[in-house]
């Protein structure tokens, strides 16, 4: 009984960890972003210059994902448990979800335009030549 809750846990966790890591590319909330050219990390919305939020889009959806899947499991003791269906349910809006996400990620950064960003003088990279 214990492998029934646990994969209806996993099921909504993994729901949780895919919505959360695309949220940030469409709803301007904070993550956390590292400038590889300042060799910084900074929290915020959307940052200038060159900027990755892979890594910040990562942490909140597994610690979301995390505390999802750990409630989920947590109420699932006091209930009755999970039938095969609601298991087989779980599991394919998870995959339906996760494909979405792909599919959406993937139509997001296919169709931007990039600019390149200034490289401020003295850095690694810069123009700057003596």
């Amino acid at each position: 009984m214990k492998t029934k809750r646990a994969l209806v846990a996993i099921g909504l966790a993994t729901i949780a960890f895919a919505v959360l890591f695309v949220l940030p590319i469409w709803v301007p909330i904070p993550v956390l972003f590292y400038k590889p050219a300042e060799h910084a990390w900074v929290v915020d919305v959307k940052v200038s210059g060159i900027g990755m939020d892979f890594y910040g889009r990562c942490l909140v959806a597994v610690a979301v994902a995390g505390v999802v899947g750990g409630a989920a499991y947590l109420v699932s003791l006091r209930l009755r448990p999970p039938t095969s269906r609601a298991i087989a349910i779980t599991a394919g809006v998870a995959i339906a979800v996760t494909v979405a996400v792909m599919i959406g990620c993937s139509w997001t950064l296919g169709r931007r335009t990039l600019t390149p960003p200034v490289i401020p003088s003295g850095t690694l990279g810069s123009a700057e030549r003596r």
